[in-house]
């Protein structure tokens, strides 16, 4: 009897031995799949990256206009980045047929299925990977223009002009006044009457908390804009 219970057991032991090997491999098995279209948490989580990534372009593209530097790549949209396969009942005959140049019409007269594949899974990390790139370019192009190089002059603030909404007609007197009120010295003063920053911008154009920031080059331009949309060159004039 002892024999029998010996080898009951060790039965036992070896076919869960086999029931949790068969789990594991189940697991990794998942793991290593990538979610499909039908996948609902990783749609959802893709398209929010996709959304993201609209957004940060958006962002870059604003300051690459603003230095007159070669915009951004577009986002690619989910068709753009579906793989469309050509398949036909003929061995090694399944090709992208998207990267052979063939429209989707002509691959349907030629092929017995067209197949879409699409991971969102891919897809998603795709697009949160260029939303973190754009954020990364759009922080150093706009250190870059609010704090620009070279000696103090009007020229050198044009690009943070663009960037606040200045008409690209109005730069060239804009450059001028700057040099003229500050000498392009975005922490300029008058003691006399308190005007401020790279426009002189009377305070009483601002509320009193804002005041300070007229220091700020940002700021004090996108004050002047205000001014000069409502009242043209006239707080300027000599």
């Amino acid at each position: 009897m002892s024999y029998l219970r010996v080898l009951r057991r060790m039965a036992e032991l070896a076919l869960l031995a086999i029931l949790v090997v068969v789990v594991i491999l189940a697991f990794a098995g998942r793991a290593d799949t990538y979610p499909q279209a039908n996948d609902t948490q990783y749609k959802k989580w893709a398209l929010g990256w996709h959304k993201q990534a609209v957004r940060e372009r958006k962002a870059l593209v604003r300051h690459t206009d603003a230095l007159g530097l070669k915009r951004p790549r577009k986002v690619p949209t989910i068709a753009e980045w579906t793989v469309y396969i050509c398949e036909t009942d003929k061995p090694n005959l399944r090709v992208d047929f998207t990267a052979e140049g063939m429209d989707l019409a002509t691959a349907e007269s030629r092929c017995d299925t067209v197949t879409a594949i699409m991971s969102w899974r891919h897809y998603g990390a795709d697009s949160k990977r260029v939303a973190k790139a754009f954020r990364a370019r759009t922080a150093k192009l706009h250190h870059r223009i609010t704090h620009p190089g070279g000696s103090s002059n009007g020229v050198r603030w044009k690009p943070l002009a663009r960037y606040v909404g200045w008409p690209e007609y109005a730069l060239p007197r804009l450059s001028q006044i700057i040099m003229r009120e500050s000498s392009g010295r975005p922490q300029a003063y008058n003691g006399m009457i308190g005007c401020s920053g790279l426009l002189q911008i009377w305070p009483g154009h601002v509320s009193a908390a804002n005041r300070s920031r007229l220091f700020d080059p940002e700021y004090n331009l996108r004050v002047g804009l205000r001014l000069w949309r409502q009242q043209g060159w006239q707080p300027w004039t000599l």
